[in-house]
């Protein structure tokens, strides 16, 4: 690095511009910000970080650091003693440039998490990363996924794990191991005692490169998660079935689009029979027809532990859904199933339907493209309206041409639930006649923010093809008014409470018929907060409210109006007492629905194609990004509810903007021409109130760039 004079301000003369303005300042992230800090960004950068001591994260993705930006960095890390995580993917770094990093990390002994995805790294590169590998005594993680490492960068990888001790993921998706990187690593892997994640995802490793891998999980006993989708599998996964006999550690295995036939996976699943550790299972795209499906199903009928299954684009028809919904009856841990793009009909999900009338431990259900027509729509509909008690986070129906009939039955029963947090009804023929039910979804269901409708009739009316939460109410108050934007009604639609929500096992018992209450942690306890305002259920019933025979536990968050039948004929004594009561009741389905699993598994790469699994593994590592901006919609609402102090459901522009001012905005105070251009920008409406849709768009914003 130049010589340049010593800055005791904790690298603020160099970081200042970046966001840093003090030492309470420990991460930044230009790839958020929207910095391009190029070779002489990266030289003042470093710099800083020379005589910092407070940063712990720096995210430099596509900064366009390029080779000599790399040098800098290098020299500044060799120095830098705080520095746990260094993001420098997709910055064009080169051969030359990976060298350099490796060689400084080789003498770093506190960066934890280093990722140098997509930078065109080579063999030399890989090389001298495999020799940074055997000499660090820190770094847990190592990600350099889409790179074009080949056989010998991949060879020396697989050597140095074999002597490391302190890796635990390593993503090397979408490079070229092929067959002699596949076998050095497989090597490596059978004498680690450390690595808990591998992605070797599109590796050309072939059969025989399975095959080893295949060998040395027999052997591994901490691999708990490992990805070989995109590769040729092939007849090798009887083998990778046969370690399975022995491993106790592997959690998740994903066999995405590897070649299986349904002859290869049935002496597969045979073995699969005797794993009693694997929570999931990904299977999709391979031609496995309904043999090969239903003998995965058999096979995991007699475990427990199952939590995630994926069998889309697996040429299975009706014949095999049979199997596959007896794992509803003995898979109670059984959370996500996913059957999308499969020929399954109204034939198929009759099964489906028979299992969902009784209590089903489903909390995630993909079914989009599988020609389930409006008699499979509607039968799935009436074993909803006609469950006791349903978990149903996550349903999609995409692409089933149900129509608007069978989409009105189906809205009408998700209407007696509240737990709902995704529905997808895209491309189904349905029309505006039904509009006024999707409101009543989103207001029965409050974890629910949207109802996707894109490529359907009535999706024309509304902004990104969706029916927002916050749009719900003022449409169905509109309507009871006579005041509809379409028909004008006016006839009396107010909100009539579940009929069954009451009995909700959840609502009567601290205890979860399907998964103890131990298993869930509350929203709040998971981000580090403290719940002050549970109300316990004796507190609840004590309430009087003589005129309303059911509590409405789906009342909609602050600054909604809440729907009950006879509310004109409520004295204020009993409105009062009302409103104490769903305030209650709001409390404790908050608490309940919006809980987090905290024993799945969490796979930590990406795929090729979004496989939908329960909200919380999103949610959670949304919620855990550095820069801790708010990115998931409770995240969002829960803010949004505290900044609007009246309840009125909007926040005047001007109070948005001193509110917005105190906003962490990277340690940079935005001037007020940036304030009007982002208001004139987002407030669609122009009335100068900034609504709940308007905020999230204003928040995420800084996630977009």
């Amino acid at each position: 690095m130049d010589e340049h004079d010593p800055d005791p301000g904790n690298g603020k003369k160099y970081l200042k511009e970046y966001g840093l303005l003090d030492e309470r300042v420990s991460s930044l992230n230009l790839f958020l910000d929207g910095i391009t800090a190029g070779p002489e960004g990266a030289l003042q950068i470093a710099r800083g970080l020379t005589e910092n001591y407070s940063l712990t994260a720096l995210e430099m993705r596509k900064s366009d650091v390029g080779q000599g930006g790399a040098v800098p960095l290098g020299q500044a890390l060799v120095t830098n003693k705080t520095l746990t995580y260094l993001g420098l993917g997709r910055n064009k770094l080169g051969n030359s440039g990976g060298m350099q990093i490796a060689e400084a990390v080789k003498h770093n002994q506190t960066l934890l998490s280093l990722d140098l995805e997509w930078n065109d790294l080579r063999d030399e590169a890989g090389v001298a990363l495999a020799d940074m590998m055997a000499s660090n005594n820190s770094l847990l993680t190592l990600s350099l996924e889409r790179n074009k490492l080949q056989k010998e960068g991949m060879a020396a990888l697989g050597s140095a794990l074999a002597v490391n001790k302190k890796l635990k993921t390593l993503n090397l998706g979408w490079n070229r191991a092929k067959i002699v990187g596949a076998i050095s690593l497989a090597d490596g892997l059978r004498q680690n005692n450390t690595l808990v994640n591998l992605n070797l995802a599109m590796n050309q490793i072939g059969p025989e490169g399975s095959f080893a891998i295949a060998n040395s999980l027999s052997e591994n006993s901490t691999l708990v998660s490992l990805n070989l989708q995109h590769n040729r599998v092939a007849e090798s996964v009887v083998m990778i079935g046969e370690a399975l006999r022995v491993n106790t550690s592997l959690k998740e295995l994903n066999l995405e689009s590897c070649s299986l036939t349904a002859e290869n996976v049935v002496f597969f699943a045979k073995a699969l029979a005797a794993n009693t550790t694997l929570k999931s299972l990904n299977l999709s795209r391979n031609e496995l027809g309904d043999a090969g499906v239903s003998a995965v199903a058999k096979a995991l009928t007699a475990r427990t532990n199952i939590r995630l299954l994926d069998l889309s684009e697996t040429t299975m028809t009706h014949l095999a859904v049979e199997d596959l919904a007896g794992l509803l009856d003995t898979c109670p841990n059984l959370q996500t199933l996913v059957m999308e793009d499969n020929h399954i009909g109204h034939e198929g999900v009759k099964w489906l339907a028979a299992k969902l009338r009784g209590v089903c431990p489903l909390t995630a259900l993909n079914l989009n493209r599988t020609k389930l027509e409006a008699k499979g729509v509607k039968c799935l509909a009436e074993a909803i309206q006609l469950s006791p008690v349903h978990y149903l986070r996550d349903l999609q129906l995409a692409s089933n041409a149900a129509g608007t009939e069978a989409a009105l039955a189906l809205t009408k029963a998700l209407c007696l639930g509240n737990s709902l947090a995704s529905l997808d009804l895209c491309n189904n023929d349905i029309s505006e006649q039904i509009e006024e039910t999707l409101c009543h979804v989103l207001v029965s269901n409050p974890h629910l923010p949207y109802i996707y409708l894109k490529g359907n009739p009535i999706a024309s009316e509304y902004q990104n093809a969706a029916l927002y939460r916050d749009e719900a109410q003022p449409m169905l108050k509109n309507l009871a008014a006579g005041l509809a934007h379409r028909s004008g009604s006016g006839k009396d639609l107010t909100l009539v409470p579940p009929s069954h929500v009451s009995h909700h096992p959840h609502l009567e018992s601290q205890e979860d018929p399907y998964v103890p209450s131990s298993n869930f942690a509350s929203a709040n306890v998971a981000t580090g907060g403290v719940n002050n305002n549970v109300v316990s259920l004796e507190e609840m019933q004590s309430v009087p409210n003589p005129k309303v025979s059911h509590v409405n536990t789906a009342v909609p968050p602050r600054g909604m109006a809440s729907f009950i039948p006879g509310d004109k004929d409520l004295t204020n004594e009993e409105r009062a007492a009302r409103n104490v009561a769903e305030a209650a009741v709001t409390r404790r389905t908050n608490e309940l629905f919006s809980e987090k699993r905290t024993d799945q598994v969490v796979s930590p790469f990406k795929t090729a194609r979004m496989v939908h699994r329960p909200n919380a593994f999103q949610s959670s590592r949304l919620e855990g990004n550095i820069n801790e901006l708010l990115l998931t919609d409770d995240q969002l609402r829960k803010e949004f509810n505290k900044l609007d102090r009246d309840g009125n459901g909007w926040l005047a522009e001007d109070e948005f903007r001193s509110i917005y001012k105190n906003f962490d905005n990277f340690g940079v105070t935005p001037s007020e021409r940036e304030l009007n251009a982002l208001i004139k920008k987002n407030n669609m409406r122009n009335d100068g109130k900034i609504t709940f849709n308007e905020y999230c768009v204003i928040m995420l914003g800084l996630a977009r760039r």
